[in-house]
């Protein structure tokens, strides 16, 4: 690869990364860490507040699941449990009426959190990372949660690339809900989207339903991109959107490879692929994958 081509790929790659930066400025977890300042809420239950950044810590209280903080400050001191590690952070919030502060461990707080109202009551979507194995890799949990009783989980593998051997999960989270319009019996869907600003990182999203008091990984997708060597990028076609069916999602994935020894980014290849998955009620069925060619040169 010449010399064009190589700071051609550096430019782009600082590019979107600035622009992933600016669209992640509502992430409260990103680069491995919660945001100093963040209004942020527990992802576990009954989690024991500490006086200091340690495991062995006097004990300030004990707090619900989806208990609203604010991170004051980050600890250097790590802890690992279930095959994770995480550091401690100094917490605000108001217990029996009155502001108190102390220590959490990082993984019972919530990478992201969705607060939404059904029939009149509220309920919160929290994340985490929930264990970590050689085999593997990381698990991702979520909850639905409503006065402090946990009504549904889900466990599913979060999209991410193994960067090293750190225990620390360092991809940023987000959640958006989406339209549950043309799917039967879903009241809402949640895209959980995994953020890592560099080249040659897997992001992308899971989708997960909820139907009734149940919550089910649905479908996911990814993207990865090298500038100057290729990009992977997907959309979606919902059935509310020009040419949906019901029940079904439209998962264009297109693929462009580039020719590395040219010196304007010529494609040598631009392939998509169309995943129709279905909702049967209870969980999403891939029942067709069509390849249609936009472009091949040699």
């Amino acid at each position: 690869m010449n010399f064009k081509i190589l700071f051609l790929i550096i430019m782009v790659c600082s590019f979107g990364l600035a622009k992933v930066s600016a669209q992640s400025d509502s992430c409260v977890y990103l680069h491995g860490k919660f945001s100093i300042g963040a209004d942020v809420f527990l992802y576990a239950d009954k989690v024991n507040v500490r006086q200091s950044d340690s495991p062995t810590s006097t004990i300030v209280c004990n707090l619900p699941i989806a208990t609203p903080l604010k991170i004051i400050l980050r600890s250097e001191n790590t802890f690992e449990l279930n095959g994770m590690s995480a550091c401690w952070y100094k917490v605000g919030f108001t217990n029996n009426g009155a502001y108190t502060t102390g220590y959490v461990w990082g993984n019972l707080i919530s990478f992201a959190t969705s607060k939404f109202t059904e029939t009149g009551i509220t309920y919160y979507f929290v994340c985490a990372p929930s264990s970590k194995t050689a085999d593997d890799g990381f698990k991702m949990t979520g909850k639905i949660v409503s006065d402090g009783k946990i009504i549904s989980t889900v466990v599913f593998k979060p999209i991410y690339s193994e960067m090293s051997v750190s225990n620390s999960f360092g991809y940023g989270l987000s959640i958006r809900k989406i339209d549950p319009t043309g799917f039967d019996g879903v009241s809402k869907i949640f895209a959980v989207s995994f953020i890592y600003e560099a080249c040659s990182f897997m992001n992308g999203d899971v989708l997960l339903f909820r139907s009734g008091n149940n919550l089910t990984e649905f479908a996911r997708a990814t993207k990865e991109s090298e500038a100057g060597i290729f990009n992977v990028s997907y959309t979606y076609v919902f059935p509310q959107d020009p040419g949906g069916k019901r029940n079904t999602l439209l998962l264009n994935v297109r693929t462009i490879q580039y020719d590395t020894e040219s010196e304007d980014e010529r494609v040598t290849s631009d392939i998509s692929y169309i995943h129709k998955i279905t909702w049967d009620g209870s969980k999403g069925i891939e029942s067709e994958k069509v390849e249609k060619i936009l472009n091949t040169k040699k």
